[in-house]
């Protein structure tokens, strides 16, 4: 349910998504809007996010090739990996800076505001006309 859902998000000490490509990038910006620490891939959708200095950025600077299945089992582009000692020291840094992290995070709601669909209503209205 969302209720359990948003349980399970405020229990997090931290967010990790080391994802390899994103198309919008959700749990990053919940754990944003509730002020969760978060170690969050450089790539894609994420990076608008890294961007806001709002998260722990993790570099993915290894491109990977993208295989679908649905598409014949063809690269359709590439993903983006993290080297394990990458990630490591990112999970470190938050560790060794967890209450100074905690703390700047109190004002993460503003930024995850305008991803609200009340701010974005107008911007949806003019697409579809």
């Amino acid at each position: 349910s969302d209720k359990e859902y948003l349980d399970f998000m405020k229990s997090l000490d931290c967010v990790v998504i080391p994802s390899q490509g994103e198309g919008y990038g959700i749990p990053a910006r919940e754990a944003i809007a509730l002020g969760i620490p978060a170690i969050v891939s450089n790539n894609t959708a994420h990076k608008t996010i890294c961007d806001s200095g709002l998260v722990t950025s993790l570099k993915t600077d290894k491109k990977v090739p993208a295989v679908y299945e649905v598409f014949g089992n063809k690269q359709i582009g590439n993903y983006f990996d993290c080297e394990v000692k990458d990630l490591e020291n990112c999970m470190l840094d938050v560790v060794e800076n967890y209450n100074t992290l905690l703390s700047k995070s109190v004002n993460n709601r503003e930024y995850a505001k305008q991803f609200l669909w009340s701010s974005l209503k107008e911007q949806y209205l003019e697409i579809l006309k």
